[in-house]
This record gives C-alpha cells, structure tokens and sequence, in this order.
C-alpha cells in the first residue's frame, strides 16, 4: 500500500494521497494510509460506504474511478458544512475503486490544491496503480492476512528526491534552488500528531453532553497507547467522576467524592498543575505510600485537566505495556487535547446544569396532574420528541370554566430556552386568569396576545382555546397560530378542526381573533397537539385518535418523533361520557 501511495504522489503531485479501507461489516469506508505531506492531516477520516456524495465512496460503489471538480467540491460543502474542515481551500478529487472480481477493498484518492486540470492519463495511471494493489491485497488474504483499517491512518514518508507540495502554482526562486523536506520522521509525527488534534477538535465540537466529551477523548488517546481513561473535575472542595472507561468500578469509586485537600495524586495534579508519570507500581508507593489500595497497572499517567480559570480536573490514564510511559511528544500532544476536553466539560456542565435548571422550572409550571372530571376521561402527554431534546416552552391545561364549561387550552412558546420556559409560565397564569374572568376562547387570546406583546421579550406562542358546553354538546375554538384539535366520533370518524386562524400572540398587539362553534356527539374525542406531533407523524389523525382511545383517566406518556415544527410532543386528550 505504501509503495502504490508513493509512486502516485512521485508521479502526480497531489496534495494528499490515502488509501481507505472497507470495514468488516462493510459499512464504512476508513482512512488506512495516506502520504505525509504538509496538507496530509487535512484528509477525511471515514466515510459512509453508500455516501455517493464523496469521491472514494462513489467510486467504491461504482467500481468505476470518480472525478469531482471543484464546482461540485464546493456545492458539497454548502451542503454539508462539516466538510469545510478538510477541504477549505479550492480543489479537485480523484478516486479508483480498489477491488479485483471477486473482492472490494475500499479506494485511493487523491485531491489537488489549487484546483487544476487533470489528464486523462493520469487518471489512468490512478486506476492502474489502484487495480496493482488491489492484486496485491488479494494474494495476501488468500495467505490468511487480515485487513482492518487502523485507529489512526498510517503516515508514511514520501519518495526520495519528491517536491514538497506547494499550496501556490508560483514557486520563489530562492525556493526551487532548495527543495530540502523536513526531515522523514519529524515530519511523519508532526503530522500524526496533527491529524488527532484535529480529529479531536471536530469530534468535541460535535459533542453535546459530557459523556460523549469522554468518549470522544478515550478514542483519541487509545492510539498514543493508553487502554483507560478516567476524567474528574473538582467541585465545592472535592473531586468528582465525570466519565470513565477502561476503569474497574472500585476504582471509580476510590476517587469520587475525595476532598481536595487530601495528599492524592489526583488532587496534587490540580494543586500542582503538572502532570506526574508512574512507569511502575513501585513508583507510585514510593510517592504515595499512604495510599490506601494503591492501583495494579503497566504504567499510570495523571494529566490536569485546564481551562481558562486554571487547573479543573484530573485525567487518569492507564497505560497498555509493562513500564510503559509517555514520551516528551506524546505528553505534549495529550496536554494540548486534554486542554481541549477540559474546555468542552466546562462546556457540557454549565448546560447540563442551565438545561437542570430549565426542566426544573418547566416541571413546576405545568400541571402535575389533570383534574378530575366526572363529565369527561382527560389525558395528557408530553415527551421529549426524541432523545436529548432540550427542554422548551410548550404547555396545556384543563379547566373548570364559571360557567360550569370545561377549558382545553394548549400553546407552545418559540425557543427552548430559560426564557422561553419562564414566558410559557406567564402565559399559562394570563389564560387561566381570563378563562376564570368568563371570557370566551376568542377574547382569552386577544388579552394573552396584548400581554405578550407588552412583556419585555422578542418570543412569540401559538395557543388554542376550545371550550366545551357539555350541556349544548357544544364547543367554542379559537387559535393563535395553532394547529386545530382532532375530534373523533363515537364511529371512529376523524376530522381537524379548522377554525379562524389568527397571528401568533405577540406578534401584532392589534391583533383581532374569531371563534367558531361546533357539535360534539356522544362518545366524541377531542386532540389538542404541538406542532411537534404534527410534523413528526404524517397521519396525525389516526395516530391522535389511537393514543386518545387508549385507557384513559391518569397521566400516559407516548414518545413521538421530533419534527421540523417543534422538539416536543405535548398532547391533552377528552373523552366525553357516553349520553354526557
């Protein structure tokens, strides 16, 4: 693989050159090889084996060689911002599929930067050389050899004598009289060490929570030969366990909660801000001989975890040879990443704990339990849309009116956010408050909507208001926005209420709203949702009429989808008795 890479990059001069592998299940496509060149750490890692929007998968796919020019380079980076990240400059791709008749082997590909025009021959040759060792690798699976892509892709040196590439066409004369490389091997650990960083600074900014943060650093410290990690922050004068992997519970266990003020090597590597390297057991006693059940393992490093306020947190690692250690390059590498993950744990907790506080608030000013009413079976239903959705400012009541009517009132303020849940609360207190005064639905929202509009806030909400005469068999629909309920009839018919619709409540404080008047028969069902349900379900009314003739008369939940409109899923159903 490394002489095929070589004899590309001699010959065409690409700024990178990577041979990416299938992977065992055959699902993607990852890079096993590349050339090191000063753009080499740019390439892109894996890649979906069906993605035909990049070069190496569609010529996987096509058994054909796949050329992008820069016009379609660029499109795909409008359409897939990501990818900004290795290739931000203008460029031209070309792939060979590697595969023999019977077996598929992944792809080479190569990108020239600045973009230019690529002969026909050199495209051949790509495909010779591919077709070589895809020869190659094939004699060498019948011998029993295994091929799977590794961790990190290899960087192997360029061919003696090879012409550094050059990001500009025009070549100073002071340096085409010295073509000297940097050295080999320096320049082959520059960029591995490159690479990961880089790797690592795109998988953090894509993590979330702080369990993605810690599985994102175990991955890009396994390969610089550490088999565990364990990542502790301090908090109110003890040490606390974020995430671990590779450790023994016990272990996990021996740490949280230890007090700062205690002679550990956790708490002196936060005191002391530097990292403390054990290559064998008996180091470690010797450092601490108080320990009370000192670890068992090949080699132990303890690296500070800082951010800007300083030294926040220990990382552990446990090392994967006997007497191993790190050496002065590793070391400095893991400090620049582990600076990295201290940053994204800061991160990660002030939202997880803004997040706490949100849901706390939002929990607090919705109903705990709908009321009991003879008339009616009521139900409500409010989930997150999908897993690790934010909190935001969806709500819904019920309601006894003065006029011995019963209120439905559903509403869903913009944003998910403090403020939006804070403003959710203000506009569930103003709906009650109005429907308690007597106001029919249509005026409900008109003093909601002059609210809002006067609150010290750029939101806005969509809400529906339908009162139910249970005598008449009656209701009266008004919505600010909203989609309209579903209502069901004791044969199963469903239809969506379309009453007046008018703006969003404060977005025009002027705004007039109509109501309309419908009959209920016997047995009927009655749907409010947000928009969330309705743009995750494409058949929202038999999936409403469903959940709603479920057992009714406590609080049920039922995980939705999220969809385009909205994160949450917030449903409140009735029932009506039969002959009610």
């Amino acid at each position: 693989m490394a002489s095929a890479l070589r004899s590309l990059d001699a010959r065409l001069g690409a700024a990178t050159c990577t041979a990416y592998l299938l992977t065992s299940d055959a699902r993607s496509l990852v890079a096993a090889m590349t050339v090191s060149t000063p753009l080499s750490f740019t390439i892109l890692p894996s890649m979906a084996a069906d993605d035909l929007s990049l070069a190496s998968a569609r010529a996987h796919q096509s058994g054909a060689l796949a050329f992008i020019d820069s016009t379609e380079v660029r499109r795909s980076a409008r359409q897939v911002p990501a990818l900004l990240l290795h290739i931000p400059f203008a460029t031209v791709l070309a792939s060979a599929p590697v595969r023999t008749p019977r077996r598929r082997f992944g792809a080479v590909t190569l990108r020239w930067t600045p973009a230019r025009k690529i002969s026909a021959a050199s495209l051949e040759y790509v495909q010779a050389v591919a077709d070589e060792l895809a020869s190659d690798l094939e004699r060498l699976v019948e011998q029993g050899a295994t091929l799977e892509p590794p961790l990190v892709p290899w960087f192997v040196a360029r061919s003696p004598g090879t012409a550094p590439h050059r990001l500009t066409t025009a070549v100073p004369e002071a340096a085409a009289q010295d073509q000297r490389e940097e050295p080999a091997e320096g320049l082959l650990a520059s960029n591995t060490y490159s690479y990961q960083l880089h790797r690592l600074a795109f998988d953090l900014t894509a993590a979330g929570r702080v369990r993605d943060i810690v599985a994102a650093a175990q991955a890009h410290v396994r390969p610089l030969g550490a088999r565990g990690l364990m990542l502790s922050l301090a908090e109110k004068g003890r040490l606390h366990v974020v995430g671990a992997a590779g450790f023994s519970r016990e272990a996990v266990h021996q740490i949280e909660g230890t007090l700062l003020s205690e002679h550990t090597p956790e708490t002196d590597t936060i005191a002391q801000a530097e990292a403390k390297l054990f290559a064998t057991v008996g180091e470690f006693r010797k450092a601490y001989p108080d320990a009370g059940h000192p670890p068992d393992f090949q080699g132990r490093a303890y690296l500070p975890l800082v951010s800007a306020a300083g030294a926040v947190g220990c990382c552990t690692l446990d090392l994967d040879t006997p007497g191993s250690t790190l050496t002065s390059e590793e070391l400095a590498v893991l400090v620049i990443m582990l600076e990295q993950v201290g940053l994204s744990l800061e991160r990660a907790r002030s939202y997880e704990i803004e997040h706490a506080v949100t849901q706390s608030l939002q929990r607090t000013l919705l109903p705990r339990s709908l009321p009991h009413l003879p008339e009616v079976v009521a139900t409500s239903r409010y989930l997150p849309a999908n897993e690790g959705a934010e909190v935001g400012g969806d709500w819904y009541d019920i309601l006894r009116l003065p006029g011995g009517g019963i209120g439905l009132v559903i509403g869903d303020v913009q944003g998910h956010s403090l403020e939006a849940a804070g403003t959710m609360g203000q506009l569930r207190s103003a709906t009650r408050a109005y429907a308690a005064e007597g106001h029919e639905p249509a005026r409900v929202l008109e003093r909601s909507n002059h609210l809002l509009a006067g609150l010290d806030t750029d939101l806005y909400a969509t809400c529906c208001c339908l009162w139910l005469d249970l005598a008449l068999g009656s209701a009266s629909l008004a919505t600010a926005g909203h989609p309209g309920p579903l209502i069901s009839d004791a044969q199963g018919r469903t239809v969506q209420a379309q009453p007046p619709m008018g703006p969003p409540l404060g977005v025009d404080p002027h705004a007039v709203y109509q109501q309309s008047e419908t009959l209920l028969s016997p047995g009927s069902v009655v749907a409010l949702f947000t928009d969330g349900l309705l743009a995750g379900h494409p058949s929202v009314g038999g999936g409403c009429r469903r959940r709603a003739a479920g057992p009714c008369g406590g609080r049920q939940l039922h995980r939705g989808r999220r969809g385009a409109g909205g994160s949450f899923d917030a449903a409140l159903h009735t029932a009506a008795t039969a002959g009610r």
